[in-house]
């Protein structure tokens, strides 16, 4: 072998076991930042939900997933003071389902199991 060669050869295996070195660093680099995001998740305040009930006619466990929901998303102090649900128009819609005329042509199709 020539001196180039064998230089070729040092690089290579130079250049490869700074590879894995470096693949390395990062997956304990990520390992580390789990753990951290964990640690933060478990340190984390926990937070009191109550909802008091409603004379709009919300149910109570409506409510307590409304105030859930709210107290997850704003990490302020706060305080819910209305809770209302839009008028629904399901059931003229679904009526209007109920009442209408459902016409298809059944003769042009064929029985699965060769008509017996």
């Amino acid at each position: 072998m020539t001196g180039m060669a064998e230089l070729e050869i040092m690089a290579t295996g130079v250049a490869i076991v700074m590879g894995v070195l470096t693949l390395l660093w990062a997956m304990t680099a990520m390992i580390g930042g789990v753990v951290k995001l964990g640690a933060r998740a478990k340190n984390r305040t926990e937070k009191k939900v109550e909802a008091d009930a409603d004379e709009g006619g919300v149910p109570a466990h409506h409510l307590v997933t409304i105030t859930a929901a709210v107290a997850e998303v704003i990490d302020e102090p706060h305080r819910i003071v209305k809770v209302s649900a839009p008028a629904h128009t399901a059931p003229s819609w679904a009526g209007h389902g109920r009442t209408s005329r459902h016409t298809a042509d059944w003769r042009g199709l064929r029985t699965s199991n060769g008509g017996q």
